[in-house]
């Protein structure tokens, strides 16, 4: 499969080392994220997050990984039972 190392922010590839073709090894591609969230934006934290896996995705990855509680922005423990939030 190869390794590649992605920049989610400018989408640039930073290294790459050659792929085999016939992969007979069954290894994947997995892909960790960590996109710019806002806490308690969830339409932008969502955006953000199927943005970095379209971009994770362009590049091989069969797994891709983001942060948990990504989408609500992590510190929104006092927001959870908040009707914004429960929407």
């Amino acid at each position: 499969m190869g390794v590649a190392a992605l920049d989610l922010v400018t989408g640039q590839i930073m290294a790459r080392k050659s792929e085999k073709k016939n992969n007979s090894f069954g290894f994947i591609r997995v892909a960790a994220m960590a996109p710019p969230v806002k806490v308690g934006d969830i339409e932008n934290n969502t955006a953000e997050i199927i943005n970095h896996a379209k971009k994770a995705s362009a590049i091989g990855a069969k797994v891709i990984v983001s942060p948990e509680l990504g989408i609500t922005g992590y510190t929104v423990a006092d927001l959870f039972q908040q009707q914004l939030l429960l929407k």
